[in-house]
């Protein structure tokens, strides 16, 4: 769901120019989970709940939430914009009917901030205008609020919480066609622009998320104009570029948590469009450099699923994406 005007057919070549634009990192959020090791090398496995969402490209839409230990999933794409709310147990993923929900939209950045107990959710992009609303989920309901200052509008900003400053953190995003490369920060109550010395340069669909292991925020690759796969870590000061020996080719539109099992970073997928690539690796990062892995058994190559660490489980949880041409997935995987 990254750019990607010449093989996705005129649903996507709509959605790059903003009219249903979907995804962003899989950003997903880490809490400072415990970091021990396990014995034996993770996989991927194909779970078989007996419910689940209707397909869809998912991308940051989708975030563990300490407070209730579910995995929570909102909207996304799939044939039209969504606004659904879905909770995942571990074992099965339930529908669930708030009495007040955010505008179906996809794109947005959702991550989960332990200082208020809630899910953050904000913008987006809803039926074909990017947004600056900002949510918050607190188990049973969605609330709108309405902070002093936030970023403009925008769809498939980088978001995940930062346990070393205590707020949420938010970069970059397409705001129309114009990407953007500003880093905020959400307290609980308002947005604030910080102005680093230096950033990653503008773009969307970045993957990024808190490296528990080394107490960094970790950014990789996404779209600005062209497909990146440069990797930058913000250490609450400021952005530092990266000189890994080896990284993942160029790709957008990758999902991207933290594994608390391995004390690793765990990268899926994405798509480069430029080069006709959907991808289908796995990869991990330690703080020094990338390794990629060889499981015996892989969800299919997609952009754009949702992941999450599952503490309830002790698993990643893996769901949907978009599959080229135009294929939206329902599919649900653990990886531990």
């Amino acid at each position: 769901m990254s750019p990607g005007f010449q093989t996705k057919g005129l649903r996507s070549v709509l959605r790059r120019l903003g009219f249903a634009a979907v995804g962003a990192t899989a950003l997903s959020v880490s809490l400072g989970f415990s970091t021990s090791a396990q014995a034996t090398s993770p996989a991927w496995t194909q779970l078989t709940p007996t419910t689940s969402p209707p397909a869809r490209y998912v991308g940051d839409q989708m975030a563990y939430d300490a407070a209730t230990r579910n995995v929570v999933l909102f909207g996304g794409y799939g044939g039209g914009f969504l606004g659904d709310t879905w909770t995942w147990n571990g074992t099965n993923w339930t529908h669930l009917s708030p009495k007040t929900s955010p505008a179906q939209r996809d794109n947005a950045s959702m991550a989960y901030d332990p200082a208020s107990k809630k899910i953050l959710l904000f913008g987006g992009n809803s039926n074909g205008s990017p947004i600056t609303d900002t949510w918050t989920w607190n188990g049973t309901t969605w609330t709108k609020l309405s902070p002093k200052k936030s970023p403009s509008p925008r769809f498939a900003a980088s978001i995940a919480y930062d346990p070393a400053s205590k707020k949420v953190l938010l970069f970059g995003g397409d705001d129309n066609g114009h990407f953007v490369s500003d880093t905020w920060t959400w307290n609980g109550t308002t947005w604030t622009n910080l102005s680093p010395k230096k950033s990653p340069s503008a773009r969307a669909w970045a993957s990024m998320s808190y490296d528990s292991a080394t107490g960094q925020m970790v950014l990789f690759g996404g779209y600005g104009g062209g497909y990146l796969s440069d990797t930058w870590t913000w250490n609450g000061t400021t952005w530092t570029k990266l000189s890994p020996k080896k990284s993942p080719s160029s790709r957008s539109a990758a999902s991207m948590t933290y594994d608390p099992t391995t004390a690793t970073l765990l990268l899926f997928g994405g798509d480069n469009h430029t080069t006709s690539t959907e991808f289908g690796d796995t990869w991990t990062w330690n703080g020094t450099t990338w390794t990629e892995l060889s499981p015996s058994k892989s969800p299919s190559p997609r952009d754009g699923a949702g992941l999450a660490y599952d503490q309830r489980t002790g698993n990643v949880v893996l769901f949907g994406g978009e599959q080229t041409p135009t294929s939206d997935l329902a599919d649900t995987w653990k990886w531990g």
